[in-house]
């Protein structure tokens, strides 16, 4: 299962960006994308927005994964269309 699809079923079960963040890491087997996972949830809270957050590993997440969350925002829980 991927990281958006297991960040989807956490985030929809009304589990927030950073526990969901913090599960997904746990529950990982490599060490290395613990790591990232824990960077990443880091960013975000110190204000980043997921987007920024992916983008600082372009070598784990291509650019046009990173864009696609790009064009969507985070709202309540669930990933909205919208701009930004």
């Amino acid at each position: 299962i991927s990281l958006t699809s297991n960040l989807g079923i956490l985030l929809k079960a009304g589990v927030n960006m950073s526990e969901a963040l913090d599960i997904i890491s746990k529950e990982s087997n490599s060490p290395y994308f613990q790591k990232v996972l824990q960077e990443i949830k880091f960013s975000i809270e110190n204000g980043r927005s997921l987007a920024d957050a992916l983008g600082v590993f372009t070598k784990d997440f291509d650019r046009i994964f990173i864009n696609h969350i790009k064009v969507f925002r985070f709202v309540k829980g669930y990933f909205e269309f919208g701009s930004g």
